[in-house]
């Protein structure tokens, strides 16, 4: 996990999140929000997709998910991220997360642009590579 150092700036309000040393190079940003969604926003789970040759860095910027990762042999682990935390999804792995609490937003940091990125949304698929 990469820690968010949270960092008053003197003489300014609010607080500044601030990420040093990534572990890769960024190639895409992109959010996900539970906001004005149809289903409860505690009951959404998204993902169901393999990242084949790229990874992500994941930051909950407000609220809390549960991520679940599983690889091509079954083996499943799950972590719950809060607020100003991250969490790194490796290449090949199966990803689902849910949303836990109401108004969660995510940021994802990739590795490779949207027109570079092999994702996979089929688990049999994924599971015989």
């Amino acid at each position: 996990m990469v820690a968010v150092k949270t960092v008053r700036t003197p003489g300014k309000p609010g607080l500044l999140g601030c990420i040093n040393n990534l572990c890769f190079d960024v190639r895409r940003v992109f959010y996900v929000s539970s906001n004005d969604c149809a289903e409860s926003e505690t009951s959404i789970t998204r993902g169901f997709h393999a990242n084949i040759n790229f990874e992500e860095l994941l930051i909950v910027t407000e609220g809390e998910i549960e991520v679940a990762l599983t690889d091509r042999y079954g083996t499943r682990r799950t972590a719950v991220v809060s607020a100003n935390n991250t969490h790194f999804i490796p290449a090949n792995m199966w990803i689902e997360y849910k949303f836990l609490a109401e108004n969660t937003t995510i940021m994802a940091l990739v590795n490779k642009s949207l027109g570079e990125s092999i994702t996979i949304h089929d688990f049999e698929e994924f599971s015989q590579l």
